[in-house]
């Protein structure tokens, strides 16, 4: 007794299979493309976020390696925010990864909308993003 394959299940199977697994590598992809690329600072002395790109740029006559910071000014309730989610360990630590794109899409990303600087501001952070 023989079993006959049925070949076009297969291929119905591999096509759906496919097209899954592309969907996730663009969620997958979307998601990183999001990422900043940077560093923070939390200074709760002085409320200020200190924003630092991962990423230097170096001049190549003089061989100087520049490493540009943003400074942001918050007020004393949103810092407190910040230290009551992610705990007081981190005053005056770097924080990166998930943690600083919260923080920078929930805090700074506010304040340079409203900035009269913005298109400045998001090309300073395009230009060091990912």
């Amino acid at each position: 007794m023989l079993f006959k394959f049925n070949y076009d299940l297969l291929f119905y199977g591999l096509y759906i299979s496919t097209a899954v697994l592309i969907g996730l590598a663009f969620f997958r992809f979307k998601s990183v493309a999001k990422a900043y690329c940077m560093s923070l600072n939390v200074d709760p002395s002085s409320n200020i976020i200190t924003v630092i790109p991962n990423q230097q740029i170096r001049i190549t006559p003089d061989t100087t390696i520049i490493s540009p910071r943003l400074e942001f000014l918050l007020p004393n309730e949103q810092i407190q925010e910040i230290l009551d989610l992610f705990g007081t360990e981190i005053s005056n630590q770097l924080i990166t990864g998930v943690n600083s794109d919260f923080i920078i899409d929930t805090y700074l990303m506010p304040i340079i909308y409203s900035s009269n600087m913005t298109s400045l501001y998001l090309e300073i952070f395009n230009h060091f993003g990912c």
